[in-house]
């Protein structure tokens, strides 16, 4: 329940993201992209979303009266960073069938790691890793540094189905390395 509901979550933020900040200019383009998103903005007037403060405060900052000239030269700034995610990024993992693989993962504040594969239209969550438990263990071989992590197996009546995880990630430098192990650790 817990990956569906992330991943459904994810992918929401990660589309809504890209499509809302990505190569946007003015506020009123992500107001029509929003549109997109959202069927009731549709029919929307600009000038009936916005209360008097509002309508100030949005003058005041581009120095034009009519709502929709003010949103469309008022320039956007990026977004800042999810405070949910501590870091993420693409790495090389050892999949299943012992073969190294790309994935983009996400290491979130509260102790997960969500690993996403395919394309990013079409991402599937296909792992989550509790850190809470976790042990890290590095190693080097012909040039390439490795981490692999481990999490403790579940307790419970059911300890006996269950087996311990473990990811195996493959960095091309000991400084990347070192930079996401402090992103893993606790």
């Amino acid at each position: 329940m817990r990956m569906t509901v992330t991943k459904s979550v994810l992918m929401q933020y990660m589309k809504s993201r890209m499509a809302l900040f990505s190569n946007l200019t003015s506020a009123c383009e992500a107001y029509d992209i929003v549109g997109e998103y959202v069927p009731a903005t549709n029919s929307l007037n600009p000038e009936k979303i916005l209360t008097d403060e509002e309508r100030k405060i949005l003058e005041q900052e581009t120095g034009v009266a009519e709502v929709r000239s003010a949103l469309t030269s008022w320039l956007l700034t990026p977004t800042p960073s999810s405070s949910l995610i501590k870091k993420e990024g693409e790495l090389e993992f050892e999949s299943f069938e012992n073969e190294w693989a790309q994935a983009w993962v996400v290491i979130t504040r509260d102790s997960f790691i969500h690993m996403l594969g395919g394309p990013e239209e079409t991402s599937e969550l296909s792992m989550t890793f509790n850190l809470k438990n976790g042990e890290s263990k590095v190693s080097d071989n012909e040039g390439r540094y490795f981490l692999e992590l481990t999490e403790e197996k579940s307790g419970g009546l059911f300890t006996f189905l269950s087996s311990a995880k473990k990811i195996v990630f493959r960095f091309g430098s000991d400084a990347k390395r070192e930079e996401w192990k402090d992103a893993f650790a606790i």
